[in-house]
């Protein structure tokens, strides 16, 4: 398969043996099956203002905030392939509301996430921090910069040196200490093992107010991790897209 990004030369190179096992057991002998909701989604903004207890000002607010924000990316990125195969998807909606909510309520003073690609889960952090009045460092992983970036984005990107896990690992024992309230987000490799590994790091490690996931609807992994910690959690889509997840660890 060479040694692409995300091929097994490179999961075994980067993640290790025993990782590689993993995902190879999950992902392609099948022991990991579709995720089935067990708890009932959130389909409504007005569900989140509930669950998150905040009221309809702060709907609203986040609601304009993220019209805007959306506008400012689109001129942006004017022409580009973001515009449709980003931008446009519902999916976007889903975890930049969460990214928000958790924001006001919980006003960490680190946010960090994992898969960059164009920056625009990371920058709206970075926006919406400002628009609260938040003091708030945000860092960004990923492994490769081929994706088309914001030429003035405001937050920290890190680009992962080989091994990408172990170097993972390092960093987040930097920030530990460092940051009171962290909030951990991820959008990286969504296979079961490399998910569930980034939960359990971020959680064990970083010790976060709240951990977040893009599509956890693709697997087990996030309800599985919650579960195993007896973390209260919920899995949300705002009428359409994959699941965003969110635990209150």
């Amino acid at each position: 398969m060479g040694n692409r990004t995300g091929s097994i030369t490179w999961k075994l190179f980067n993640y290790g043996v025993l990782a590689t096992f993993r995902y190879l057991l999950f992902e392609k002998f099948h022991l990991s099956s579709k995720a089935k909701q067990v708890q009932p989604k959130i389909i409504s903004e007005i569900d989140l203002t509930t669950f998150f207890v905040v009221d309809q000002k702060i709907l609203k607010f986040l609601s304009n905030f993220y019209d805007e924000f959306i506008i400012a990316c689109e001129k942006r990125f004017l022409g580009s392939k973001i515009k449709t195969d980003v931008i446009s998807q519902i999916e976007c909606k889903n975890r930049l509301w969460c990214i928000g909510f958790v924001l006001y309520k919980f006003r960490p003073n680190l946010y960090v996430e994992t898969g960059t690609q164009h920056g625009i889960s990371a920058e709206f952090a970075v926006q919406f921090s400002k628009a609260i009045d938040l003091d708030l460092a945000v860092v960004s992983f990923d492994v490769n910069s081929n994706a088309l970036m914001f030429t003035d984005y405001g937050f920290k990107q890190i680009m992962l040196k080989k091994p990408v896990r172990k170097n993972f690992l390092k960093y987040l024992n930097k920030f530990k200490d460092k940051y009171s309230k962290i909030v951990f987000f991820h959008d990286s490799d969504h296979s079961y093992e490399n998910m569930f590994s980034e939960f359990t790091a971020a959680w064990k490690i970083l010790k976060p107010v709240a951990i977040l996931s893009d599509d956890v609807n693709l697997n087990k992994s996030f309800s599985d991790f919650c579960r195993s910690k007896d973390l209260y959690f919920i899995e949300f889509s705002l009428g359409h897209g994959n699941s965003v997840g969110f635990s209150k660890t």
